[in-house]
């Protein structure tokens, strides 16, 4: 670059107005100036954020109070160091190390150590405050109400007078003063009536105790009635036969006595609050001899029986329906019962329906104790004991696979089926809810007979 294009762009960056045309012949003054402008840029910026810095140390250091005092903290070190009384000079120094044996400094912190030798401000405080003539603790006391002690050593005592008695408690330092009571007062009465200092008022009625008033007083010992008197007055009103004008017949606003049978009359009765005659009650209720029960002369015994009566009925046709095979209770109503009544069958039983053969077989022995393995079914749920089967082999089929009658009684000798082909198995009549475990059998609730194949059969049981 020439010296007139650094000059010329000296004169730029300094703020001067350089010619247009200076400007324009020389282009590479301009590229100079932009390069010299951003490297003053940057150190522009390097320095403020070097100031910056500066700035953040210098504060941080301005707060540290670990190596700063104050103002009033700088003056009492310098007022510390000047104090000449706790300093000393190195003269000073010298000549009492010259004179004393030892260290100074050790001897010296032994003898300000010493609490013998020395006090406390709590000591010297309270030396201070001791008054002239003082004396050591003394049992005393100054004074006690108006009694002021005549000496250092002088006594106080507490004594009882009537009905207080004074007690002592040397450990817990306690004196106790106890009002025992047994002492007889001094006549007092004129302060309680009257123009006394302390007047007991007069009785409230319905209220408060008290005295009696004069006025109450010229009642009972003058005026009133003696107790004798009054109890008598009432006796004699009490005996009497027909006070106020009592009467035992039925009359208007009169008062009820009774006459010389015990007995009392009243109007006839209108209102429901009206008290009862017998004549009322006998036309409500009726005549108890009337009554068709045995009890006559009680309502309630009479109810009693009749309800008896009734419970007794109930129980009869109850025991009726459960002896014809029924179920009842006495707690069914009436109308249960007739329904149960007329559900009763009167007939022979019979019941029918199908059945299918069992899947599995069974041993059965024949009349002649030969044995055979069949199929067989269980008939249940027919509500009697049957004493005649008959089964068939499908539901539209009129072959007869077997009958099956009860020759003998329940319990007896076997029975004999007859089966379609010839065979006569045997069949037992057991008791109760009794089973075998081979042959057929008939129980209270179970039929298990022997059939000749497999399938459906249709059954018909006759009681």
């Amino acid at each position: 670059m020439s010296q007139s294009s650094e000059k010329i762009a000296q004169q730029y960056i300094d703020g001067g107005v350089v010619p247009a045309d200076l400007v324009s012949q020389d282009a590479a003054t301009k590229v100079y100036v932009d390069d010299q402008m951003e490297i003053r840029d940057g150190r522009i910026d390097a320095t403020e954020s070097q100031i910056a810095t500066n700035k953040s140390t210098m504060d941080t250091h301005i707060a540290d109070t670990s190596v700063h005092v104050t103002t009033a903290e700088k003056l009492a070190y310098n007022n510390h160091i000047a104090n000449t009384d706790i300093h000393v000079t190195t003269t000073d120094k010298t000549n009492w190390n010259s004179k004393a044996p030892g260290s100074t400094a050790t001897d010296l912190q032994a003898h300000v150590g010493n609490s013998v030798i020395h006090t406390t401000q709590a000591e010297h405080d309270k030396l201070a405050n001791i008054q002239a003539g003082a004396q050591v603790n003394q049992n005393a006391f100054s004074k006690v109400n108006s009694l002021s002690a005549a000496s250092t050593t002088d006594e106080f005592f507490i004594v009882g007078d009537i009905g207080i008695t004074v007690t002592t408690n040397p450990i817990t330092k306690e004196v106790r003063i106890t009002a025992t009571g047994s002492a007889t007062p001094g006549a007092h009465a004129s302060t309680h009536i009257t123009g006394g200092t302390d007047v007991i008022a007069d009785a409230v009625t319905n209220g408060n105790s008290g005295l009696m008033s004069g006025a109450d007083a010229q009642f009972v010992r003058v005026d009133g009635e003696t107790k004798t008197g009054a109890q008598t007055k009432v006796d004699t009103h009490g005996n009497l036969t027909s006070a106020h004008g009592a009467v035992s017949a039925p009359t208007a606003s009169r008062l009820i006595i009774r006459d010389t049978a015990g007995r009392a009359q009243v109007a006839a009765p209108s209102a429901a609050a009206d008290i009862a005659r017998l004549d009322t009650v006998t036309g409500q209720v009726g005549t108890l001899s009337d009554l068709q029960t045995t009890a006559k002369g009680n309502t309630v015994a009479a109810i009693n029986e009749v309800f008896q009566s009734g419970v007794s009925a109930k129980q009869g046709v109850v025991d009726a329906i459960n002896a014809k095979g029924g179920s009842a209770s006495t707690s069914d109503s009436w109308a249960t019962l007739a329904s149960k009544i007329q559900s009763i069958s009167t007939g022979k039983k019979f019941a029918s329906g199908t059945i299918t053969a069992s899947a599995t077989t069974r041993t059965f022995t024949q009349r002649n104790t030969s044995t055979s393995t069949r199929r067989f079914v269980e008939i249940s749920g027919l509500g009697f004991r049957p004493k005649t089967i008959i089964l068939r082999l499908g539901i539209l089929s009129n072959v007869v696979d077997g009958a099956f009658l009860q020759l003998s009684p329940i319990g007896g000798a076997e029975e004999y089926g007859v089966m379609n082909n010839g065979d006569v198995p045997r069949i037992y009549e057991l008791s109760g809810s009794g089973t075998r475990t081979i042959d057929g059998y008939i129980n209270d609730s179970v039929a298990l007979l022997p059939v000749a194949s497999s399938g459906e059969y249709a059954y018909y049981a006759y009681e």
